[in-house]
């Protein structure tokens, strides 16, 4: 495709490489928003785990809801952990972060 001078952006040829960089800087915003929402939902779990009441006590306070929280903590920890590596990385610079980006 023709593309007039004054309208290229970057170098004649570095397209490809531009339109990755950009893939991998989206592959990040994507992930952190992911978190944000992951944290807001165990947030609303854990109230709501102490305030629903079955059986006499809590559900919160039930061996297999406890668990299913723990997960979903560990789950949303080892997220934000990737997402946090991976920015830090692009923050940096000088990095290859296509692996952690697309994880």
């Amino acid at each position: 495709m023709r593309v007039p001078a004054e309208n290229l952006i970057g170098a004649e040829g570095r397209g490809l490489k531009i339109a990755l960089t950009t893939l991998n800087d989206g592959r990040l915003s994507i992930p952190n928003g992911s978190v944000g929402t992951a944290k807001l939902c165990l947030e609303i779990s854990r109230q709501w785990s102490a305030e629903r009441v079955q059986w006499g006590k809590p559900i919160g306070k039930h061996e297999a809801i406890a668990h299913k929280i723990a997960d979903m903590a560990a789950t949303i920890f080892a997220m934000e952990s990737i997402a946090n590596l991976a920015t830090e990385m692009t923050t940096r610079g000088g990095y290859d972060i296509r692996l952690e980006a697309a994880a």
